[in-house]
């Protein structure tokens, strides 16, 4: 299928960076990177991003001081931001902020800023803004101090959102803390710890490798650059258990649409069993399960609009179905991105931009799948494939399925994409989740309700988002 052709792998380094060549047989899976980029020869962009303005430069500790500036704006888009301490380049983000750590106490710093898109075209210098590390405490006899005139260290909010097999926990403070959160299976926090060397007022630690439907303790530490701390003791969380056998029905025809101000996603509800949808949003790739990111939406609706977005940024939605039950199922997703008046819109192409490694650098398991190990069912029934394709009965709910042993334990992601044969330029696309029983990755999928030849396309994805396979067939609908 010419839209399952391989992509070429590019590695690109940054202009203030060294550049390193690094020869290792390894495993994609493990510890591999890739950035992709394509290049238009007939239409090269040598436009610069504009000047990121009021850059401010905020002493938070007598090691840290943070920096915020406003976005820059591009005619394709803005990569990313360097950021320069003392004329010297120190980081680059893709976010309008930065905290700048591991500093010297009572010193004055100058910060400037630049904009880069992903041509590498950078913008002119911002100006120069400075602050000074605040000045390190010390105590006077007896122990007094200045703690008098101090804020009182609160904490204003605590939440925690878990998962099968994660846990989210965020946490508010009236002043710039670091949080510390330990947990394990009995409150001597046995299992693990998390450090957020950063100064925030809102921390936002995920905890993962858990086990589902487990119950677990845990603590956060707050400091303050003063010192003082804030514990909280035995705190309980319990993660939420498998889905059943049976996976509720996905949504279908999900779509996302880009305005000016807004992206719209519509999608149609299942009809058995339904209760309502949890949407949720990530800025990184689609979210895998409930709390990979932040939840936008959760009702019966059948639209949602996101006006909390800004231009040249994309998101990525997965769209879980609850049943009447309170199981979910395994996730539709999409993305979208704001548009400017009279910009062409970009191919749906779900998961155009994932790279797929060459075999020998992906796990044997992997490199040995193929179509035929994608099994197809209705009614309880297998159904037949023959040269990749498989004939189903349009009126039914279709579950699509790998065996559990068919991928290694460490597998990300799983997702099957199909091409709407009414309008080839939409697709719609599913995470496969593994089920109760760990015999298999599986979607439930409604009834596709016409006829046609579906081309779907199956993408096998490590934890770095990176392409280790893609699969593809045709779904040949009867009515």
């Amino acid at each position: 299928m010419k839209y399952l052709a391989h992509i070429l792998l590019v590695v690109v380094a940054l202009s203030n960076l060294a550049p390193i060549a690094v020869v290792q047989k390894v495993y994609a899976i493990e510890d591999q990177f890739t950035i992709s980029q394509e290049i238009d020869n007939a239409a090269v962009d040598t436009e610069k991003p504009t000047v990121p303005q009021n850059l401010v430069a905020t002493a938070i500790s007598t090691t840290q001081i943070d920096l915020s500036w406003n976005a820059s704006t591009d005619n394709d888009s803005v990569a990313g931001y360097q950021i320069f301490r003392d004329l010297l380049f120190i980081a680059t983000s893709t976010l309008t902020t930065y905290s700048d750590t591991a500093l010297t106490p009572e010193t004055l710093y100058a910060y400037t800023v630049t904009a880069f898109d992903p041509s590498f075209n950078y913008s002119t210098t911002s100006a120069t803004s400075t602050a000074t590390t605040l000045a390190e405490t010390v105590e006077e006899e007896g122990g007094g101090g200045s703690s008098g005139s101090l804020l009182p260290l609160k904490l204003v909010s605590l939440s925690v959102l878990p998962g099968q097999y994660s846990a989210l926990i965020t946490a508010g403070t009236n002043i710039h803390t670091q949080a510390v959160v330990s947990w394990g299976l009995t409150p001597d926090y046995e299992l693990g710890t998390l450090v957020q060397t950063v100064f925030a007022t809102d921390h936002t630690i995920n905890i993962e490798g858990l086990t589902p439907a487990t119950l677990y303790y845990f603590k956060i530490v707050l400091t303050d650059p003063h010192g003082r701390t804030l514990t909280l003791n035995n705190q309980k969380f319990t993660t939420t258990a498998l889905p059943s056998v049976n996976l509720p029905l996905n949504v279908t025809n999900l779509q996302a649409a880009g305005g000016e101000t807004a992206i719209t996603l519509t999608w149609n509800n299942p009809q058995i069993n339904f209760d309502s949808v949890r949407i949720v949003r990530s800025e990184l790739f689609y979210p895998k399960d409930l709390v990979d990111g932040k939840v936008v939406y959760e009702g019966a609706a059948e639209k949602f609009v996101d006006t909390d977005v800004v231009y040249g940024k994309t998101y990525y939605y997965t769209v879980f179905a609850k049943d009447v039950n309170g199981n979910y199922s395994s996730g539709a997703v999409t993305k979208g991105q704001l548009y400017k008046v009279g910009e062409p819109t970009k191919p749906d192409d779900l998961f155009g931009d994932v790279v797929e490694l060459p075999l020998g650098s992906v796990h044997p398991l992997i490199a040995k799948l193929s179509v035929l190990d994608i099994d197809f069912f209705q009614n309880g029934k297998k159904l037949e494939k023959v040269a990749g394709h498989v004939q189903i009965d349009g009126d039914r709910e279709l579950l699509i399925s790998i065996a559990y042993e068919k991928v290694p334990e460490i597998l990300k992601t799983i997702a099957i994409t199909m091409r709407d044969p009414q309008d080839p330029t939409k697709t719609f696309s599913f995470l496969l989740r593994v089920n109760k029983d760990k015999t298999a990755y599986e979607a439930l999928i409604a009834p596709l309700g016409r006829s046609g030849n579906f081309e779907f396309g199956v993408s096998i994805l490590d934890y770095k988002n990176q392409g280790l396979k893609k699969l593809a067939g045709v779904i040949v609908s009867v009515m």
